[in-house]
């Protein structure tokens, strides 16, 4: 089902639905201003997704029916996974993205430049591993020092 709803927890009433723009999409999150951003997968059914052009995070409005898509941008590089995949919307503005069949966790700028990234390396130098879920925590390094299992060095 390519669905997004929105849901009132009292009534259990849909309040809000879409099904367009997307192709495989999940992860919905509110992301402020009576936006919600979504993962959609863009499935096409090709490995490297180049009959859709790629994933992408969008935004939706429910109350204006205004849509965005967030990422890929003009000046960023396609990214795809057939299914699965996570985004989250940093506190600086950036967006942290899991490409899971890629085995790839990236964080992008607002226009779409990467900040940083990290690869899954292969598995015996064949396939790389997938990657469900790529998370930031704001955590500073003194909370991490109190940890068990960090090193105090």
């Amino acid at each position: 089902v390519h669905l997004v709803f929105v849901l009132d927890p009292e009534t259990e009433t849909v309040k809000w639905h879409a099904s367009e723009p997307f192709i495989m999409q999940h992860d919905p999150d509110f992301i402020g201003d009576g936006w919600i951003g979504v993962f959609d997968n863009n499935r096409d059914l090709t490995a490297r997704g180049t009959m859709q052009g790629g994933s992408r995070i969008w935004a939706v409005q429910p109350h204006t029916d205004s849509t965005e898509v967030l990422f890929p941008t003009p000046k960023s590089d396609a990214f795809y996974t057939e299914a699965g995949g996570k985004w989250q919307m940093l506190s600086n503005g950036n967006m942290l993205l899991t490409e899971s069949h890629a085995g790839r966790i990236l964080e992008v700028t607002p226009d779409g430049r990467t900040v940083w990234e990290w690869i899954h390396p292969p598995h015996e130098g064949s396939t790389v591993p997938a990657v469900q879920e790529g998370t930031r925590y704001d955590l500073s390094p003194d909370e991490i020092n109190e940890w068990p299992c960090a090193s105090k060095d």
